[in-house]
């Protein structure tokens, strides 16, 4: 754990690798077709970038510290439920879509609060 803190500290970012997340698609009337038009990017095994932002929290001797927002990039991420059918149903409803890696398995989170005072220290 000191030693990833030690690279976040000095350069905002680490990089890994992952095997599946999962996310949550709240789907109203007001963003349907949006919420289609993501899933249709996918269609078809299609592999893109997948980039989530929140903020993250790590534990350290039993202590949780906030380390702020996060910026995680999934470099090769596919859809890995077909989900046309809760779509097609047109009501309001919370969709769960799993993503896993096409043949690259590599992530990068970016900690964005971190970066600044990686730059400055540098």
């Amino acid at each position: 754990m000191l030693k990833w803190l030690r690279r976040v500290f000095r350069e905002g970012k680490v990089e890994g690798t992952w095997k599946s997340f999962c996310m949550t698609v709240s789907v109203s009337s007001e963003n349907i077709t949006e919420v289609r038009q993501y899933i249709q990017s996918f269609e078809g095994d299609k592999i893109r970038e997948r980039i989530v932002s929140l903020p993250e929290t790590i534990t350290l001797f039993d202590i949780e510290f906030p380390v702020g927002e996060v910026k995680s990039t999934f470099v090769q991420a596919r859809l890995e439920q077909h989900i046309r059918e809760i779509l097609a149903e047109q009501k309001e409803c919370a969709i769960p879509l799993q993503f896993v890696p096409g043949s690259d398995p590599t992530y990068i989170k970016e900690y964005l609060d971190w970066i600044k005072l990686s730059q400055l220290t540098s």
